[in-house]
């Protein structure tokens, strides 16, 4: 199983929800480059979301919104 520590990978305050406007900070972003690659493959994914309580809507849409299908 991967762990995905998103304080870690994006620091330490995360947010937003797209790319575009955010940019390596936001949960598109997230999903983009660390996420959906380990999930095309087949792994099994731990996203881990501690290091910060302040997780924004915006952020947790982008990173996991389009994963469902």
């Amino acid at each position: 199983m991967i762990c995905l520590n998103v304080v870690e990978l994006i620091g330490k305050r995360p947010f937003g929800r797209y790319m575009d406007k955010y940019g390596n900070r936001s949960g598109e972003y997230f999903r983009n480059t660390y996420l959906y690659p380990h999930l095309l493959y087949g792994n099994r994914v731990h996203v881990d979301l501690d290091g910060y309580n302040q997780y924004g809507r915006s952020f947790i849409m982008g990173a996991f919104t389009d994963l469902i299908l």
